[in-house]
């Protein structure tokens, strides 16, 4: 079995509970309301704030590129739903999800290898994610409308992360190397979980209705 097979397989429990969550499922559905939504970027800058850290000083730091940065997107989006980062409050979930990505990486190096894994696949999620967030806020679905977090470099993802895996394939991983990174991927994914299911998902009012009542 490859190296992306046994961590696809490792984490796919894990995987099916995330999307059962409150907060996976109204998203989908585009039941969310955008000052909850502004509530998970911000858990979420602080998660991959965490991973942009503590990559470059990594033995594995060559395997995080530049387009995995995504504290900026994530500070767009925002600021353009009119949400300063500093006015939202960090979840005891938030805090414990990074601090399990420095901790790791820190002890483990090749676990870098399998928090990439976990978040860089999320973008394909992200492919999906965004019509049932576009529609909802009424916005459309490309850079610059607030879901930029989901939309940005999503054109090049599926090549860039066939690439990306076929290049940990490459790497000649040791058996334990691999069992590094499969914790370290089923970790995140289970420390996401439990972020998931603590986020608010209220009702959805489109964009278009906050900006009449605000006016």
């Amino acid at each position: 079995m490859n190296v992306i097979t046994r961590i696809r397989a490792a984490i796919s429990s894990a995987h099916e509970n995330i999307e059962k969550t409150p907060y996976s499922i109204a998203i989908m559905k585009g039941s969310i309301g955008i000052s909850d939504y502004a509530v998970s970027l911000a858990q979420l800058h602080a998660v991959h704030q965490a991973l942009e850290a503590t990559a470059p000083g990594s033995a594995y730091c060559d395997f995080f590129d530049d387009e995995m940065v995504r504290t900026a997107a994530l500070k767009r989006d925002l600021n353009f739903w009119g949400v300063r980062l500093a006015d939202l409050t960090i979840m005891p979930e938030t805090l414990a999800t990074s601090q399990l990505i420095r901790s790791s990486v820190e002890s483990d190096p090749v676990s870098l290898l399998g928090f990439i894994y976990v978040l860089e696949g999320s973008r394909m999620g992200s492919l999906v994610i965004v019509k049932p967030l576009s529609a909802a806020f009424q916005v459309a679905p490309h850079d610059g409308q607030g879901l930029d977090y989901h939309t940005e470099g999503a054109r090049k993802t599926p090549g860039r992360l066939a690439a990306w895996k076929a290049r940990v394939e490459q790497l000649g991983l040791t058996d334990a190397d691999v069992t590094i990174m499969e914790s370290a991927a089923v970790g995140l994914m289970e420390s996401l979980t439990s972020l998931y299911a603590k986020l608010p998902t209220s009702e959805a009012t489109p964009f278009s209705q906050i900006q009449a009542d605000v006016a």
